[in-house]
């Protein structure tokens, strides 16, 4: 048990150093920004307390707004996806899929990609909404950056799971 609260440290750390220090600074056509740091609520065990996963996307969130200087999108955007995640868990897989202690693409396969694909949606979705601040004639820029985002993000989340596959094999 030690052993995968040291695993989820270390890849809490690397996933919010790229982000703070890498991904910040990509933006392309001024409609592309990638969130992969979404991964750390992805990634957390099925089984987490309720309170600890929401308060870990709090966090997650908030110290991301601390080094992008956001005022609190990131955290807000990272606390609703973190406390949706067990309703979107269990619309999305099965029940044996809900008692695996990680969910992973090698354990939930289909499931796993529109899992994640929501899990994206809502977080980036809010986070430009926020960011917007605006329900009116900016709603299809939104959803535009937010679709291209989420792709984007989606790509590099895959990428980190594959890595962590190979790792574990």
């Amino acid at each position: 048990m030690i052993r995968r609260y040291l695993e989820f440290g270390v890849w809490f750390v690397v996933c919010v150093m790229l982000q703070v220090l890498l991904f910040n600074n990509i933006q392309i056509a001024g409609l592309i920004n990638p969130f992969p740091y979404i991964y750390i609520v992805i990634a957390l065990p099925t089984k987490i307390n309720h309170v600890a996963l929401v308060l870990t996307g709090f966090v997650t969130g908030f110290i991301i707004d601390v080094f992008s200087n956001t005022w609190g999108i990131h955290a807000a955007a990272t606390t609703l996806a973190a406390y949706l995640r067990p309703y979107v868990l269990t619309l999305m897989t099965s029940q044996e899929e809900q008692e695996k202690a990680l969910p992973s693409y090698a354990s939930m396969r289909a499931d796993y990609v529109k899992y994640v694909v929501v899990i994206a949606f809502i977080h980036h979705l809010t986070l430009f909404l926020l960011e917007a601040f605006s329900f009116g004639s900016m709603l299809w820029w939104v959803l535009a950056k937010t679709v291209a985002s989420v792709m984007l993000s989606l790509a590099i989340v895959f990428s980190v799971e594959h890595i962590r596959k190979i790792n574990h094999a």
